[in-house]
């Protein structure tokens, strides 16, 4: 899939350099009959990869849900009698968490950031200054992902936290409704309830909030280092070293060898 993939810059490489410059029609056709089944069998192949990936992360929800319910059932009643019952609905809820971080998608992007360094080679042999740029470009989202993920963490054991708390009042309000209501004690429910609910909703906007601030860093980085590469590759066009056709493929390189980085991120 990832070889595939530099058919595309390739073709804008070779167009530009070659049928704009002689203008030979045999040529164009070439070209794009060439590029076109490069592109058909990239897109079967990631269709293929697709299901491959479904096929394995299905097997793995499986086991882990056999796992996690059986497990919840064959303890020893002693041992998890002191734990709340929302904590146990949250300990077998968890592995949704699990199923979505080892999603098809998830998978794949991860296959695919190692890949990153064909197209990083593939700018280096066209032009190593324009690959430094790139190499930049890269280190900064990575930077920026960390440096996020790291103020995610805290807040998201608290939404987790706050979850869990939540799902014990609303035990209590089914379980124990009757009491409750004989203890007058639904009107101070309802308070804690309506209190842990505007705290929820606040954390989920503070983590939207951030989230959405490291989507627009790694925009900007992207929009920077394609401004970089044409700037510095207009440089070289001019001082003859760079061809125009290969500072165009080279900012499509640029893109394609970030993508997986900024998905993976």
């Amino acid at each position: 899939v990832n070889l595939l993939a530099l058919a595309v810059p390739l073709f804008v490489i070779q167009v530009l350099n070659r049928y704009v410059s002689y203008g030979i029609d045999e040529t164009l056709a070439t070209l794009t009959i060439g590029v076109l089944i490069a592109v058909f069998f990239e897109q079967g192949f990631r269709r293929i990869r697709l299901r491959l990936a479904g096929v394995v992360n299905e097997q793995q929800e499986e086991s882990l849900n056999q796992q996690s319910f059986g497990t919840m059932l064959r303890t020893k009643f002693s041992a998890i009698m002191h734990i709340p019952v929302c904590i146990k609905t949250e300990m077998v809820r968890g592995m949704d968490v699990v199923r979505s971080a080892s999603s098809a998608g998830n998978i794949i992007s991860l296959l695919d950031a190692p890949f990153s360094l064909l197209f990083l080679f593939a700018i280096y042999l066209i032009s190593p200054t324009l690959a430094i740029v790139v190499i930049f470009a890269i280190v900064a989202s990575i930077l920026i992902a960390i440096f996020g993920r790291s103020t995610f963490e805290n807040q998201t054991k608290k939404l987790q936290g706050f979850n869990v708390e939540a799902s014990g009042m609303l035990v209590d309000a089914i379980d124990s409704a009757d009491t409750l209501r004989v203890f007058n004690g639904t009107r101070k429910l309802l308070e804690k309830w309506n209190k842990k609910q505007a705290q929820i909703q606040k954390l989920k906007g503070v983590l939207a909030f951030r989230q959405a601030n490291v989507a627009s860093k790694l925009q900007g980085v992207v929009a920077l280092m394609s401004v970089s590469v044409i700037a510095m590759g207009a440089m070289q066009v001019v001082e003859g070293s760079l061809s125009v056709g290969a500072m165009i493929g080279v900012n499509i390189l640029a893109s394609r060898a970030l993508s997986p980085i900024t998905k993976v991120t």
